[in-house]
């Protein structure tokens, strides 16, 4: 059984016994349906759990960027599914709890299924950066020109005093078949040179994707790598499913309470 016909079957387990039990509880399971449901099904989920060493890993790196105006680079890789994405967005989460991030960091987010070539991304990079009326009617000699200009228009100084800019790139594999891979060159140099301070972060299921930089690309990455592996053993798919279904809410005590004891009763035979 994979895991989520796993999750499935408890959920429903769950709910039965929440159905036979309402008598007591004084609660319906279906009026919990709308906060499981944003668990389970949402993309705009906050809920994560696990993967504390590359969640700190991370947050401890995109902070140095925008603290300490540090330049970085780091590819986080795994098959789909495993949360690559999901751990991006968590980590982006917490540091925008900060008040430096708040004052100062920009996010630019591209997917390589979305901007399928340079000039659509900095087209995009222009929006998401609000230099629209900067830009304004100017013609650029080359990809280079341009986004040097996005990024000197966010100068306020020298680097640690510049605004510090986050990019995520996910899909990276697909940016790798740009012609020449003019975007990534660029952003990788801005970073080796630290002119301004950015952390370029690209998210991939392809693990062996630095196979496919061209060498003068490769040659201005870091080679810092994130791996993310799925869950090795049933016993983590079940403390994952039960830190899932738990609610932790006191309208969802009487749930909670039920989907305990599920987990911790014996396998039938």
């Amino acid at each position: 059984m994979c895991s989520s016909d796993l999750l499935d079957s408890l959920l429903q387990e769950s709910v039965s016994r929440m159905v036979k039990r309402k008598a007591e509880t004084g609660a319906s399971p279906l009026s919990l349906l709308p906060s499981l449901a944003s668990r389970l099904a949402s993309r705009n989920t906050t809920f994560f759990w696990g993967q504390e060493e590359n969640t700190a890993y991370l947050l401890e790196m995109l902070e140095r960027t925008v603290d300490k105006g540090e330049s970085n680079s780091l590819l986080v890789l795994g098959p789909r599914g495993v949360g690559k994405s999901s751990l991006v967005r968590e980590v982006l989460r917490r540091a925008a709890t900060s008040a430096s991030w708040q004052e100062n960091a920009v996010v630019v987010q591209l997917s390589g299924h979305v901007q399928t070539d340079d000039r659509v991304a900095l087209r995009d990079i222009t929006k998401q950066l609000d230099l629209e009326n900067v830009v304004g009617d100017r013609v650029f000699g080359s990809f280079s020109e341009h986004l040097s200009f996005l990024l000197a228009s966010l100068n306020t100084g020298d680097s640690s005093t510049s605004k510090p800019i986050v990019f995520v790139l996910e899909e990276f594999d697909s940016f790798c078949s740009h012609k020449n891979q003019t975007l990534l060159y660029n952003l990788f140099d801005v970073a080796q040179s630290r002119a301004v301070p950015i952390c370029v972060v690209g998210v991939s299921s392809q693990i062996d994707v630095t196979e496919l930089l061209e060498k003068r690309v490769k040659s201005r990455f870091s080679h810092r790598h994130l791996y993310m592996w799925p869950p090795s053993t049933p016993s983590i798919h079940l403390v994952t499913a039960l830190a899932l279904l738990t609610l932790g809410t006191p309208s969802a005590a009487a749930w909670d309470a039920e989907v305990q004891r599920l987990f911790s009763s014996p396998p039938a035979a």
